[in-house]
This record gives C-alpha cells, structure tokens and sequence, in this order.
C-alpha cells in the first residue's frame, strides 16, 4: 500500500514479460492446432491419385486394399465459365473433405449447388438465384445440366488459402469453386482419388511425425502407382484400338456395300447388252426371212405367167404364202416389239440404279475418306499417345495447406528470440528494483536481525513482495498472452485463409515456465538482495551504507568544458558518473529497449521493402506464359503477331525455365533455372545485380548465377560448386550471387546449359511487360485472348503473386505491432520504474535541496538532468544493439523461400529515439510531480 508504484511496476513488468513471451510462443502452436482441428473434423485427404487416363472404380479398390491407407474416394472435376469467372465444378464430397456450411445447406436435389462467398459477391448473385455455366467444346458431355441454384455458400479444407488452381480456360486461373451432385457429371472415369492414412488423423498435421509418416506413405504407393498405370495404359490401348478395328471393319463393309451395288449394275449392264444383241439379230433374221419368203412369192408369181392353166392352183398357193409370210413377219415384228419393250425397261431400270449408285457413291466417298482419315490420325495418336501416369502425391502438396504452415513458421521465429530479449530487460528492471527496495531498508533489516529474527523471517517480508507481484502480474499477462495476443495475430491470417476461428491449445509446460521464470526472476532477485543485505552485521546494517568515495569523473579533466558547468551540473556529472551500478542498469534497461523498438520498426520495412524491390526494382516482367512442349514454329509465329499488335504489351522475350532442386551436400531446396539466350535482352526483364551496391552481375558462360538467400542457405559462395537435379544430375560452378527476394533462381547462358546438359532446349516460358499503369483489366483480356491460342498452356499474373506475399506479410506484421507496442509500453515502464527508484532512494537528498532553496523547478532538473542523460546514453546503446538485433532477427524470421531486408532503415532509428525520449519526458513530468509533493522535514529525519 505504501510503495504501490513500485509494487505495480514489478506487476506490470512481469504482466509485460509472460504476456509477451507467452503470446508469441503460443500463437504458432494455436494456428496450427486450429487448422489441425478443422481438417480432422472434415476428413482433410491425407493424399491424393491424379491419372493422365483416369482412375476406375478397379484402381480406387486396388488403392483402398494398399497397406496403410485408410479410406478412399474418389470425385469428379471440370472447369467452366460463370459469366466471366472461371470456376472448378466438382462432385460432392460424401466421407472425405466435407465441407463446412458457412450459410444456407449443403444440395439435397441433383439441380442445386453450393459455392464460395466470393464468387457470388464477384457475380452479384445470392443463395437462392441461379447459377449458369458454360463448358469448354472438349467438355461439352461432361455434364448434364448446366443450370444450378445456389442453396449456400461453404468452406472447402481442400482450398484454405487463396489459390484456387490453374486450368485452360480464361486466363488460366480458377477464380472459385462450385460443389455439385456426383450424378450431374456423365464420365466414365474418376478424375481424382483422395485417400486418408492409417492413424495419421491422430497426428498433429504440422507435425515432423505427420511429415515424416506422409512421406513414407506416399512413397510406399509407388509400386501400386506403376502397376495400375501400366494395366490402364493397356486397357485404354485395348480399347482404342478395338475401337479403330471396329471403325476400319465398318468401313470396309461400306466399301463392300458400295462394291456389291457396282457389281450389280455391271451385271444388270452385261444383260442388257446381252439382249439388245439378240434383239438386233432376231431382227436382221426377220428381215431376212422376209426377204427370203418375199423372193420366193415373186419366183411363183412368175412361174405363174408361163402355165396359165396353173394359174389357178398356183394362185392360191401364193395367196396362202404370202398370208404365211406376212403372219410370220407379224408374228416376228410383234415378238421384236416385245422384246425391245423389255430392253427398253432394262435400260431404264439401269440408268436409274447407275444414277442411284453414282449419287450414294458421291455421298458416301467424302465421308469414307474423312472416316479412313480419322482412323489413320486415331492410329496415329494411339500409337505417339504417352503411356499412362499416376501421381500419388501428399497433403503437404496443397498451396494453402503448406501456405499457412509457412505463415505459422514466420510467427514461431518471431517468438524464438524476441520474448527472451523482453523477459531479460524485464527481469533486469525487476531485479534493479527489488535490490533497491531492500537496500532502502537496511536500517530496518538491522534492527530485526539485532532483535534476534531469522534470515528467513526477516526475508519472507521481500520475498513475499516479490513473490505476489510477479506472480498476479505473471498470471494477468498469462491471460492475456495466452488469449489476446494468439487471437489478434490468427484474426489477421483469417483474411488469408478460410480457416474457423482460433482453437486455444492448452500448453501447460510452456504458461507454467514463463510464470515461474517471472517470480523466479523477481523473487530470486529479492532473496539474493536479502541474502547478501543479511551477511552484514546489525550494527552495519542499522547505519546507512556509506557513501561511496569521492573521485574525479571523466569529464572534470576536460578543462574546458568543466569550468564553463554550473555548480548543479557538476553535482549532475558527478552523480552520473559515480554511481557505475545505477548508471549500467539504466542504461541497458533503456537501450534494451530501444533496441525492441528499432527491431520492430526495421523489420517492418524488412518485410514489406522486399516486394516493392522484388516486383519493381529485379522483376521487371508482369507475367508469365507457358508454352507448350511441341510448340511449333506457325503457333510461336501467331503468338508473336498478336503481341506486336497489342498495344498494352510494351515487351516481351521467349525464354526456357525449369524447375529443380539445387543442393551441395545435405538439404535440397526447389529453385527455378532460367536458360537465356540473349543475355542483353534478358536484363530488360530481370535486372540482376549485387545487393550492397547494387553493381551489374554479369552472365556468362563460366557459370550459373543464383540468388543470396540460396548461396546462405546451400553455404556456397562464388567459385564453389552446386548441385542441380532435375530430369538429370548436373556439377555447376557459381560464378555469382544476385540480389533476390522471393523464390530461388539459377541462371544460365544457353551455351553453358548445353555443356551441361549435353542437348539443347526448346523455349517453353514467355516473359511478358505490360506498358506502365496496365492493370488486372488489361492482363485478364491478354490472358484470355492467349489461352485460347495454340501452343499456350498457362498464363501467371505476377502482381496476383505479389498480392498473395502482401497478404502474408501484413498478416505477419500484426504479429511486429504486438511487438513494437510491447516494446514501447515496456521501455515506459522500465523508464517510470527507474525514475521512482531514483527519487525515493534520495528523498532526503532531494528535501535537503529545498531546504537550501531550491524551488521545484531547480530540484526536478536536478533529478530529471540525469535521467536525460540516461536516456541519451541509453539511447545511443539502443540504436547500436537495434542494429545488431535486428539482423540478427531477420535471418530467425526468414523462411526458406524469402530473404528479407539486411538493413533497418533509419526512420526505424528515428522513431525509437523519438519514443524512448518521449516516454522519458512523460515520465520526467510525472516526477516532476511527485518531487513537490517530497517535503522538507524528510531532511531532519536521521537514521538514529
């Protein structure tokens, strides 16, 4: 009741130091036992199959049968356009990946879906509206509605983060998902196959366990990936081909047909010309008959004239022959007319069948030829068509699973060394004050043990103090540290992820240490200061200490400057100087500080300044275009036509890119191999340079150029060699270091890849820059217009990449406020708790001066005069260690992936010395009130 100031300084210090050790230490553990928590409840996959044929109900009962696999599932997939967002329509999930139903119900009818918030919010639409899309010509049978009502908006724990998947169509980005019945999709494969592990639901997902048990695993499926590959590859060749023999069998019988009409026609041909023939000589042998029968009528008509008394009989018989002869001619002529009647008919029938024939055959040739070609080119890509592909491949390959684990890993750096710096200027300011306290009350300490109380007695009064101070301060930051802190770091991760809110862990060993490091420290502090206080005799004990012996302090040998000082300023100086174990105290508990403060700031900058020289000052490119392997000459010539065309493209560059993994001799690390084959042209799209002065990095043949944070973290600089392993294994020599943020690069000029690499390489990425000021607009109508090209695969916005570093970060610096507020509310209280030590250890010093004179004014700058030199020099030893720490700190913040800044930059120095100097004058204006209040009988009092 009587030193309340001091007793909640103790508390607000150890508030401060197991708040602040506690919140950091518990926010990473809590992220991930959240997001652990969400995937267990919705059976996140552990893994997942993707085929380049698909995957039959055969292969999932094969799968589910493998060791260690638990369940299966598999699910269906096609991408759409929604108006102009592309979307990933995919199956209902029934026992694994279920999703979770942020507003409305999950589809209960086969024409209702459900879908994220975002893209109703992009499409202006709500629950209960109608949701159309449309198919890819390729995809046009995949579904069988493409009309769907919108019943609720849902979280996927396959989707976390804010990647969605590339695709073909658009601009090569899915922009959200929409979850549907399995029974609209009409395919006869499964395009994707989830699986979960035996056991593996009981891990922590962000464990080395989980990772380690994934990994083998996945790796264990491999000799299941290569057998089902192999028998699907054979069934779907059985298959096609049967399909072409089939198609060649049904072509050949059209043939057949057409062949059996022809050979008809030709008969039907023959006949005729078999008839007309007869015809002709049936008449030329009439016409004989008739001329032969006619001769003879005229031979017996002249044999008439000469026997006139014949003439009777003769005359009758040449009557009868000539009614002979013209009843056979018309007997004859008739059976002509019959049968040329019947040619007649023969011959029409003919050319009604040849007409008949001719037109089939020009009907049916075209597409007996376009048949007889689509079975050729069918041969053709089954014969070149790749043999079959699983890909068995592990949660930790899900952007969003492995974004958040990295985001999480940043906040645990954090922690890892900045709470210990805290506790430790905390824990100094707590021991100053504790040692102080029983030092004030010696005289008291002397008269108990004179009276005969024990150590222990006469120490439980401190100890005691030390002990309820740090403890209810230990156990008020334990609230908030434990709660508070973790919950304002995650909020900001949840405009990242879709991830529910915050599962608090419950982590006994680490809030039962910070605690009792905290009353171990103050209470430790107390028992030392009695303990050593207690060796003394009474006698000692009950006179003050004396004072310590009067010497010349530095400062009084530089004449000229001591005898231009004031008779208080000398006094000011001498107490500065003298008191070494006051002054050393002060000035680390301020510059500890201060140092948090420059750390915090820097790092701000550290992190944020690295995008803005990654994205604008090295990558000078807006996006990327892969290009297909088999790109051909006519399609990169199209390409090219298009962008010269396009205003908004100011430049652009075919290049090759692979990625690989680069390593020495233990850890290999993912980086990106750009192969340049004009190295000018190449610096117009990333500028490769050194980082301290940023000097050109010359690309040449005599080696590969690879960025900083990947020569620190393979240990090589130049002249050493790496490893680079991609689809073979290759020694390369650096040759330089570039300056690089974001990713790891490795450069090479085409000639050295070559000697390398034994071959050379077909360019398959395009650089692309846009005129200045283009934005998301100007990309989207490029994207689209290039996807819908031949030989294009993929288009990558980089600015959508820099948003999604963005987000992180500011995620992060949620976690580098805490620190900088903390930082500053320590700094204030080490500052306030130093100056209420000062003054009530010289009370009577201070009312002996007003005794003498002084007014107010004079005393506080008397007293305040040294704390403002604390203060500079603290100050000034601050921004030194804040140098120091803060690279210290950033190399323990950095992930694998990002190199932050080196250097705080000044404004970081600024700003702690204008909060430190702040802090101290509040705190020289509260004193200055409390010194009035010191009154002048306290100089009468003596220790007798």
């Amino acid at each position: 009741r009587h030193t309340y100031s001091r007793f909640l300084s103790i508390l607000l210090l150890s508030a401060l130091a197991v708040a602040f050790l506690v919140g950091l230490r518990a926010t990473a553990p809590d992220m991930e036992y959240t997001a652990d928590n969400y995937y267990d409840s919705h059976h996140l996959m552990d893994g997942y199959v993707m085929s380049t044929m698909g995957l039959t109900q055969e292969d999932l009962q094969a799968l589910a049968q493998a060791d260690g696999v638990d369940q299966v599932e598999g699910a269906w997939s096609v991408d759409a356009t929604a108006v102009d967002s592309i979307v990933s329509m995919r199956s209902m999930p029934e026992n694994l990946n279920l999703l979770n139903v942020v507003e409305g119900r999950l589809p209960q009818q086969a024409d209702e879906c459900v879908t994220e918030q975002m893209l109703l919010t992009a499409l202006g639409l709500e629950i209960g509206d109608t949701l159309t899309v449309t198919l890819d010509e390729a995809d046009q049978d995949s579904l069988t509605r493409t009309s769907y009502t919108i019943v609720g908006t849902v979280q996927s724990p396959l989707y976390v983060g804010t990647d969605r998947g590339s695709t073909t169509l658009g601009s090569g980005s899915i922009d959200a998902f929409v979850y549907i019945p399995g029974e609209n999709f009409d395919l006869d494969v499964y395009t994707t196959a989830y699986f979960t592990g035996d056991g593996m639901e009981a891990l922590n997902s962000y464990s080395q366990t989980y990772a380690d048990q994934l990994s083998a695993l996945v790796d264990s499926l491999d000799p299941l990936a290569q057998e089902r590959a192999s028998l699907r590859d054979e069934e779907v060749r059985s298959e096609a081909q049967k399909e072409l023999d089939d198609a060649r069998s049904e072509l050949a019988d059209a043939q057949k047909e057409l062949d059996d009409a022809k050979k008809k026609l030709d008969d039907a041909r023959a006949e005729l010309d078999s008839g007309w023939a007869d015809y002709e000589s049936g008449l030329a042998t009439l016409e004989q008959e008739i001329k032969e029968g006619q001769a003879k009528l005229n031979a017996a008509q002249a044999q008439l004239q000469d026997a006139a008394q014949q003439l009777d009989t003769g005359w009758a018989e040449y009557q009868s022959g000539q009614q002979t002869l013209d009843q056979e001619e018309a007997r004859g002529r008739s059976q002509l007319a019959e049968a040329k009647a019947e040619l007649d008919d023969g011959e029409a029938e003919y050319q009604k069948g040849l007409e008949e024939y001719e037109q089939a055959k020009a009907d049916a040739q075209p597409e007996l030829e376009q048949a007889q070609a689509d079975i050729d080119q069918g041969q053709k890509e089954l014969d070149a068509m790749a043999t079959c592909e699983w890909y068995v491949l592990g949660r930790d390959t899900n952007s969003g699973f492995v974004s958040y684990s990295q985001d999480a890993e940043r906040v645990d750096n954090l922690s890892s060394i900045f709470p210990v710096i805290f506790f430790v200027v905390a824990a100094l300011a707590c021991l100053t004050t504790m040692t102080r306290m029983v030092e004030e009350q010696r005289t008291q300490i002397g008269s108990l043990k004179a009276l005969g109380f024990s150590r222990l007695a006469i120490s439980q009064k401190y100890i005691g103090y030390a002990f309820v101070a740090s403890l209810v301060g230990g156990l008020i930051g334990l609230g908030v540290g434990a709660t508070l802190i973790p919950a304002v770091i995650a909020n900001a991760f949840q405009i990242m992820y879709a991830i529910p809110g915050l599962d608090y862990k419950m982590q006994l060993p680490l809030f039962v240490l910070a605690v009792l490091a905290a009353v171990a420290c103050t209470t430790g502090a107390a028992l030392w200061a009695c303990l050593s206080t207690l060796i003394d005799t009474p006698a000692n004990l009950m006179r003050p200490r004396a004072p310590k012996a009067g010497k010349r302090v530095f400062l009084e040998y530089i004449k000229p400057i001591w005898r231009r000082l004031s008779f208080t300023w000398k006094v000011s100086m001498r107490n500065l100087f003298r008191y070494q174990k006051r002054f050393w105290m002060t000035v680390i508990g301020i510059g500890g500080c201060t140092a948090l403060i420059v750390t915090g700031f820097g790092l701000h900058e550290s992190i944020f300044d690295v995008l803005d020289k990654q994205f604008d000052e090295i990558s000078l490119y807006d996006a990327t275009v892969g290009l297909d392997e088999d790109l051909t000459e006519e399609q990169k010539q199209g390409i090219e036509d298009y962008l010269d065309g396009e205003e908004a493209v100011e430049d652009y560059m075919f290049t090759y890119q692979q990625m690989m993994d680069a390593s020495t001799t233990g850890t290999s690390y993912d980086v990106y191999l750009f192969a340049v084959d004009d190295v000018e042209e190449f610096g117009r799209f990333v500028d490769l340079r050194h980082r301290s002065d940023h000097s050109p990095v010359e690309l040449d043949g005599s080696g590969v150029v690879i960025d900083e944070k990947l020569s620190e973290l393979l240990g090589v600089s130049v002249g050493d060699t790496i490893t680079l392993e991609g689809d073979q294994r290759v020694e390369a020599v650096v040759a330089d270091i570039t300056e690089n943020y974001v990713y790891h690069y490795v450069y090479l000029t085409r000639d050295l890849y070559t000697q390398l690499y034994g071959e050379d390489y077909q360019n398959n990425v395009m650089l692309l820059a846009y005129q200045d000021g283009m934005g998301v607009d100007v990309s989207n109508q490029t994207s689209e217009t290039l996807m819908k090209m031949d030989g294009v695969a993929s288009y990558s916005y980089i600015a959508t990449i820099r948003d999604s570093f963005e987000d992180s970060m500011d995620a992060i610096n949620y976690a580098v406020v805490i620190i900088i507020v903390a930082a500053a509310a320590l700094a204030f209280v080490v500052l306030y708790n130093l100056t209420n030590i000062n003054i009530t250890e010289r009370r009577s010093e201070l009312a002996t001066l007003k005794v003498l004179g002084f007014y107010d004014g004079e005393t506080t700058a008397y007293v305040l005069r040294e704390n403002v030199f604390l203060t500079i020099f603290g100050v000034i030893l601050g921004l030194v260690l804040g140098r120091f720490l803060h690279s210290w700190m950033v190399l323990t913040v950095e992930v694998d992936l990002v190199m932050f800044g080196r250097t705080a930059p000044p404004y970081a120095y600024v700003l702690a010395a204008a909060l430190t100097a702040l802090f101290s004058l509040i705190v020289n204006v509260a004193a200055h009130f409390r010194l009035k209040k010191i009154d002048m009988v306290e100089s009468l009092k003596t220790v007798e």
